[in-house]
């Protein structure tokens, strides 16, 4: 499962952070952004494999070809399904992220069945486990669990309509919830889970006549905050199990 743990902080890097906004928008009707954004992602992910299997040259080259077809497919074709569904926007977001994940848990087992780890590798894994699940879990709890609550938050205030996650009135409530993330997957990290309530008082007080007065806003500020403190907690409660598995 560590190898998994990798393949999903690759993921979060190259899927997300390495991936503009303008990027992301392009590929949707560009196949060239689209190509472009394939193999970035295949280098990302080939690289990977070089750095933790014993694999030779061909090997790396097709797990390349496999990584950027897979990308190609699920968020060409695949997508181009989906809208043909109607999903709402968020809908659309976690289907395609799901495929993704899935197909990287697939490929973990398979490349751990295929090559050996690398010596270097497997003891970087055994003793960095709790180093590897911090980077992962913040890396997590900033730009792609941004992504994921903007687009929730947005289909309940428009159902069907699509935003970015970057708009300039979703701006400072993007910061904060990424700082309230940061601060809960650290304290769930370290085990202080009675010290995240603090937090989420401290958010409703500073936002109590708000609360009072808009039931709408409070509604929608509830579920921002839950799926927040939700997604913090667990992703550090996930990336712990996976960096600190036995096993490859």
């Amino acid at each position: 499962m560590r190898v998994f743990g990798c393949f999903l902080l690759f993921h979060m890097l190259f899927d997300f952070y390495f991936q503009s906004n303008k990027m992301a928008g392009e590929k949707e009707y560009s196949r060239i952004a689209l190509a472009m954004h394939c193999l970035v992602y295949a280098a990302g992910a080939a690289a990977t494999v070089a750095l933790l299997f014993e694999a030779s040259a061909t090997a790396i080259v097709a797990s390349f070809t496999v990584f950027a077809l897979s990308h190609w497919i699920i968020d060409g074709s695949l997508r181009r399904a989906f809208a043909g569904l109607d999903l709402s926007p968020v809908g659309s977001f976690l289907a395609d992220q799901v495929l993704h994940i899935i197909i990287l848990l697939i490929l973990s087992v398979l490349c751990c069945h295929l090559w050996a780890m690398r010596p270097i590798a497997l003891n970087l894994l055994g003793a960095r486990g709790a180093e590897l699940s911090w980077i992962s879990t913040l890396c997590f709890c900033g730009r792609p669990c941004s992504i994921v609550i903007a687009k929730v938050l947005q289909f309940l205030r428009n159902p069907g309509v699509e935003q970015s996650a970057d708009t300039t009135t979703a701006h400072s409530g993007k910061w904060i919830g990424i700082f309230e993330r940061l601060i809960v997957a650290a304290l769930s990290l370290l085990n202080q889970y009675s010290a995240i309530a603090f937090i989420f008082t401290a958010k409703s007080i500073a936002r109590f006549k708000q609360l009072e007065s808009d039931k709408d806003f409070a509604e929608v500020y509830l579920l921002g905050s839950l799926a927040s403190v939700f997604l913090a907690m667990a992703s550090a409660v996930l990336f712990m199990y996976l960096f600190n598995s036995a096993g490859c």
